[in-house]
């Protein structure tokens, strides 16, 4: 009996599945470690565009005069900025975050070991004391990794594309942990099947059910299973 190949193409194209983005900070007793200011994160997300692709390996950024409009956080600094980790889709956001308010001009290099477009302060014309800043302080520990270190005090804050899940929540909860969540955009997928695929649309809840192999076959869905 064949197996489906093409199941992970689970939708035709035009179909979006709404995907939160969100930022969480740490509270313990009733305080917060830290607080940032989401306008100033939604500014950065859509004004900070990416320059033309060419072909050069790298492309620094180009020094533009300061936007009247710009929005930051007051006296922020390399000594008081807080330990930043996140998913690996947020990785090139939260590095350019932490370049744009700490005024570090930095490089985009184009796909080369990795297969996507990455960002990089520009080390050479950082102080001495503050080249190893950016590995300590901006870390991509995926998703459940950034989770589980800003419940047990290694981040400050991080960037995620999900909400904390049951387990996530679970230990936080042991050990007195409170997560302050904030959504600051909604990102879409467009899911593609093969032309001869009889199945036209499906539900969020079946491709969450796909996506946690709970649903492995076609027929389970609508559709028919391929012998």
């Amino acid at each position: 009996m064949e197996k489906n190949r093409h199941f992970n193409r689970v939708m035709e194209a035009g179909h979006h599945f709404k995907n939160r983005v969100s930022l969480k900070s740490r509270m313990i007793g009733g305080s917060f470690l830290f607080t940032v200011s989401v306008l100033s994160v939604i500014i950065f997300c859509t004004s900070c565009e990416k320059e033309p692709k060419v072909d050069y390996q790298c492309l620094d950024r180009i020094e533009l005069p300061r936007e009247e409009n710009f929005v930051g956080i007051e006296n922020i600094s390399f000594e008081n900025y807080p330990k930043v980790d996140g998913s690996t889709s947020a990785s090139v956001l939260n590095m350019m975050i932490a370049c744009k308010l700490l005024g570090v001009a930095y490089r985009w290099m184009a796909p080369a070991t990795v297969t996507e477009w990455t960002l990089h302060p520009k080390h050479e014309e950082l102080p001495e004391q503050y080249k190893s800043f950016f590995w300590q302080y901006i870390k991509t520990s995926q998703t459940h990794g950034a989770f589980m270190n800003l419940i047990n005090g290694e981040a400050d804050i991080i960037l995620t594309h999900r909400t904390i899940s049951a387990d996530e929540k679970a230990h936080a909860d042991a050990i007195g942990v409170t997560l302050i969540e904030t959504s600051i955009a909604l990102d879409a997928f467009v899911f593609v099947v093969n032309k001869n695929n009889p199945v036209k649309s499906l539900t969020v809840n079946q491709i969450q059910k796909i996506y946690t192999k709970k649903t492995t076959i076609w027929s389970q869905v609508g559709g028919k299973t391929l012998i």
